[in-house]
């Protein structure tokens, strides 16, 4: 790139990380400072960055009161069959309102997410047939998804029966706080708590999760 800048007609678009770039500008100057016995200078990524690229812009990122925008574009422009697009609107549309209550989403997340899902739904169908239940498949996936639920998808992952009861035992219609899981007393977030009592409930109807689970572990 750098011997090609300066001719005419030549224009280069990057798309990178910003956060990505920041980390490793910052690990390279402070290993180079430690070699030499220098203080590490607090350079930033981005500082970096503006002097390689003239023109930046920022894509921003998906609000939550866009989501559902999002992904009816998403659904709609990629040649899908109906049978897929069914599905994907009918169930996979109802999870995804709870994988976030910060104000934005990341499109590439939603994506994957979207593709998680198609994998393990075609894995199963090989196991389980037509009794492969999406609910299941998508509130794993979810508790995965949203870092104040990924403790809980440990527990639930190490010990399924154990975590269930818990749960169960702690959920109640007329008490929605203060409830805890697992030995160690872990909290139970009370977003997870209404997640659990509407669309997520098939997670604790599911007579077996192990084929689940193990879907979920490959993908």
């Amino acid at each position: 790139m750098k011997v090609l800048f300066d001719l005419p007609g030549f224009v280069f678009v990057v798309g990178l990380a910003q956060s990505v770039i920041d980390e490793a500008v910052r690990l390279k100057f402070a290993h180079e400072a430690a070699a030499s016995g220098r203080e590490a200078t607090n350079i930033r990524g981005s500082e970096y960055s503006k002097k390689l690229f003239q023109v930046p812009f920022s894509l921003p990122r998906v609000r939550t009161d866009q989501l559902r925008d999002y992904f009816n574009a998403l659904v709609s422009n990629n040649d899908l069959p109906d049978e897929q697009v069914d599905d994907l609107r009918g169930v996979v549309g109802r999870h995804l309102w709870y994988l976030s209550e910060d104000d934005t989403v990341n499109p590439r997340e939603i994506k994957r997410f979207i593709n998680s899902y198609t994998i393990q739904m075609k894995m199963l169908a090989r196991r389980l047939g037509d009794g492969a239940n999406p609910d299941v498949v998508l509130a794993l996936q979810a508790m995965e998804f949203r870092p104040e639920w990924r403790g809980l998808y440990d527990l639930l992952a190490t010990d399924p029966h154990d975590f269930r009861e818990g749960v169960r035992e702690n959920i109640d219609g007329d008490r929605s706080s203060g409830l805890w899981v697992g030995d160690q007393g872990d909290p139970i977030p009370l977003s997870f708590v209404t997640y659990l009592q509407g669309i997520g409930s098939a997670l604790l109807a599911e007579p077996d999760l192990r084929p689940y689970l193990a879907s979920a572990e490959f993908t």
